[in-house]
């Protein structure tokens, strides 16, 4: 048993990181408030670090694109099966998905501009209600990312 120094609850061994730079081998703070931790950190300084790994990728565009590229051959299985699981998951959004490309062929909708950047480049549509197919709100790619990290973030906060 070991007290955390940040909460100053008693907790078993396991609910603490090991730290070689300690007496005793293990973080004086436990897992749970590393955790807490990291995470007002992350939301004090997410813009800094959007802005950092924007810079980078504008830096080192081809070595990214060589990874990545690299890294989808290597595991293309391992994808392959994930993107299955992951649509057999959830029939609703493929669906969706399906029903917004046919209008967008049809003409019904038309492909906007990026609802936080205003760029009109590899612009994704994102359904808020998956009930409402035609309902779509235009990202491109690096905001749709950012706006569905923080979606589910925000239910990961919504479940502690």
């Amino acid at each position: 048993m070991k007290k955390c120094t940040k909460c100053g609850v008693k907790k078993h061994l396991s609910d603490f990181h090991k730290d070689c730079h300690q007496k005793d081998g293990m973080n004086p703070r436990c897992k749970s408030c590393i955790c807490i931790a990291k995470g007002l950190h992350y939301k004090a300084n997410s813009d800094v670090k959007c802005t950092r790994a924007r810079d980078y990728y504008a830096a080192n565009a081809d070595k990214v694109k060589e990874y990545k590229r690299r890294y989808r051959q290597d595991h293309a299985d391992e994808i392959r099966a994930y993107d299955r699981k992951r649509y057999a998951d959830d029939p609703k959004k493929r669906k969706a998905s399906a029903a917004a490309m046919a209008a967008l062929d049809k003409g019904l909708i038309t492909k906007g501009p990026c609802e936080c950047c205003g760029t009109t480049e590899k612009v994704e549509g994102h359904h808020d209600d998956y009930d409402k197919p035609i309902s779509v709100r235009w990202f491109c790619r690096s905001c749709h990312k950012l706006l569905h990290s923080r979606l589910n973030r925000d239910t990961k906060e919504n479940e502690l």
